[in-house]
């Protein structure tokens, strides 16, 4: 026997000997016949998934996943090891990597023929439970900072993985009826566009013919997005002969200014459960530093018609609150973003620039260099650009329009926005009306558990759709759904043709859309 084949089977030897000490959880023992093993035969992936295991029942995750890997590195086909590394993965509450770890190991080329159907079985059910881990993380989250002004309605659907370009998806518990409110919640993180941010930059003016508007006729809460007409005499020139000081009494029964920030006073809330909500999970980061947002990063977004980087720079802070008032690993304060699937990383005008102003704004905060980078950065802009949803929320005159349209008798032509108020006839005089009233309302954009982990279609099942006054958004049926089936929504218009609706698709998400309408059209 050759001096190798010799070393390799002593190798063996502390392997199965290793094998036997976990058996009889001599998990210390076991440690030093598995590392005795690969230090003969450093090749022997067998041991090391063994010793992975080890460091796994002794909740050393990082060894295990390090073990993991390194088996994986020399037998690429070897199916433990992606579980191994998966299951690492998933105590590091890195449930990203583990999840597309059990999908590469499904569906890679490389272990066809070596992996088996219980193998299969074993990694969806194990996908399905870190799916669930990160449902319940993140919902858990979500109800620590809900407030009662409106409840989340989420009970009607479950997320799954699906793997490969579809990453998740949105399914039914129940079946649901054709124009039902499916869910209801408020976004992980939000901001108003950069169109608005003129009222910030002139806060203390109340002059109302600046011609920007939007900076004069209304506040907009800094958290939910809920807008507060600032004067009456403002309704007096977007609602002619209308009584509009009775209308304006009616819109706002409770005469409270809004709360501005005694800290920064630069952010404005419609409420104190707002103010909280914000201060919970990043104003307090940011509340010392909104005079560098406010003089910086706002003039850049205004110039450059960017919305993201306000998003992103609540997205870093409410990382770093988590990592410094709640002592959380960073790995586990960005899961609520990276279970959202990126496709790598965004780049758009002036990131560099942005990051140092947001370099400058937490730069005293610990952690910064592991959490801002710009490779962070993009992921974060891919996040949102891939994902997020335009929010526009009702102004309280909009919701009166249509409280009163909607409760209007059948053969009624017309609405009167108080008692005994002139009429507003249906058809062109009440669009007229409601264009008038555009000034009125704000957008902006968010990111949301449910409605962003839908799937698109060009024949959609349901849209997202703004039905309060703030920022929670509906996912609501369009047809009937049954129990079961996957909700599907539009990323685009898709009345577009064929064509237009791909390359829009390719070039705003970055895939090619395969749903029975674009198949229909090919095969035709």
């Amino acid at each position: 026997m050759s001096d190798t084949r010799q070393v390799v089977e002593e190798g063996k030897i502390w392997r199965e000997k290793g094998n036997k000490q976990v058996s009889v959880k001599e998990y210390d023992s076991a440690l030093e016949s598995y590392t005795q093993a690969i230090r003969l035969n450093p090749s022997d992936y067998a041991a090391l998934t063994n010793r992975s295991w080890v460091y796994f029942l002794q909740s050393k995750w990082q060894s295990s996943l390090v073990d993991a890997q390194a088996s994986i590195n020399i037998n690429q086909s070897w199916v433990k090891g992606y579980y191994r590394k998966a299951i690492a993965l998933k105590q590091l509450k890195r449930y990203r990597d583990a999840i597309d770890t059990l999908d590469y190991a499904i569906k890679s080329p490389v272990l066809k023929g070596t992996i088996h159907l219980t193998d299969t079985k074993l990694f969806i059910n194990e996908i399905d439970t870190i799916t669930k881990s990160i449902i319940d993380y993140m919902t858990l989250q979500q109800d620590e900072k809900t407030t009662t002004k409106q409840h989340q309605q989420v009970d009607k659907v479950d997320i799954k993985m699906i793997g490969g370009d579809l990453g998740k998806g949105v399914f039914t518990q129940t079946g649901i009826q054709a124009n039902t409110a499916v869910t209801v919640e408020y976004p992980l993180v939000s901001h108003i566009s950069c169109k608005y941010l003129g009222q910030y930059l002139d806060q203390g003016t109340n002059n109302n013919n600046n011609n920007n508007k939007s900076s004069t006729w209304y506040q907009t809460c800094s958290h939910c997005m809920e807008n507060r007409i600032r004067d009456p005499t403002i309704l007096s020139k977007l609602l002619g002969d209308q009584p509009y000081r009775e209308i304006y009494s009616s819109l706002y029964p409770n005469s409270k200014e809004y709360i501005v920030c005694g800290h920064c006073k630069v952010e404005y809330y419609c409420s104190e459960s707002c103010q909280q909500l914000a201060w919970s999970q990043y104003h307090q980061i940011q509340c010392p530093h909104m005079s560098i947002i406010k003089q910086q990063l706002y003039p850049h977004c205004i110039e450059n018609e960017q919305t993201n980087p306000l998003i992103i720079s609540r997205m870093f802070a409410m990382v770093l609150q988590s990592i410094i008032y709640q002592q959380k690993e960073f790995t586990e304060s960005i899961i609520p973003f990276t279970f959202f699937i990126s496709n790598g990383q965004w780049q758009s005008k002036g990131d560099e620039k942005v990051l140092s102003i947001l370099k400058s704004i937490f730069k005293n905060e610990s952690q910064l260099d592991q959490v801002l980078t710009i490779e962070r950065y993009r992921q974060f802009n891919s996040i949102i650009q891939c994902n997020a949803s335009k929010i526009n929320p009702l102004s309280r005159i909009h919701m009166l329009i249509e409280k009163n349209t909607i409760e209007s008798p059948a053969l009624q032509d017309y609405i009167q926005l108080v008692e005994d108020g002139p009429k507003v006839p249906f058809g062109e005089p009440l669009l007229n009306l409601l264009e008038s009233l555009s000034d009125c309302c704000v957008h902006g954009s968010g990111l949301y558990v449910y409605a962003n982990s839908c799937n698109h279609s060009c024949s959609p099942n349901a849209a997202i759709t703004n039905e309060s006054t703030n920022f929670s958004a509906t996912i609501r049926s369009i047809t009937d759904i049954p129990n079961g089936n996957q909700i599907e929504i539009s990323y685009i218009e898709e009345d577009q043709p064929s064509q237009t609706r791909q390359s829009e698709l390719i070039d705003k998400y970055k895939f090619k859309c395969h749903c029975q309408k674009c198949t229909n059209r090919i095969i035709k």
